[in-house]
């Protein structure tokens, strides 16, 4: 049965590995990891999309947050989640 790889492995992996394989294994990431696609877009992006995200959470945040919206349909650790974990 395989190892985990460990980050020192895959470092030196990654070093053996073509810019064109790096470049794949990045977009298929970026395409199937909610978390990835968010992330690659802040270091990318930089502050325009992190500002652009914080609306987006504080919109959501507030809705679940508002105190009609809290007695009305309770709040959950499921809502939350799904803000914050892109899930």
């Amino acid at each position: 049965m395989a190892k985990k790889l460990t980050e020192k492995t895959l470092m030196k992996k990654l070093n053996t590995m073509s810019q064109e394989e790096l470049a794949r294994i990045i977009f298929d990431l970026f395409k199937t990891n909610k978390s990835v696609e968010a992330r690659l877009n802040l270091m990318i992006l930089g502050d325009e999309y992190g500002s652009m995200l914080l609306e987006k959470y504080k919109k959501q945040l507030k809705k679940i947050f508002h105190s009609s919206n809290i007695v009305r349909t309770g709040l959950s650790m499921e809502q939350l989640r799904k803000i914050f974990c892109h899930c």
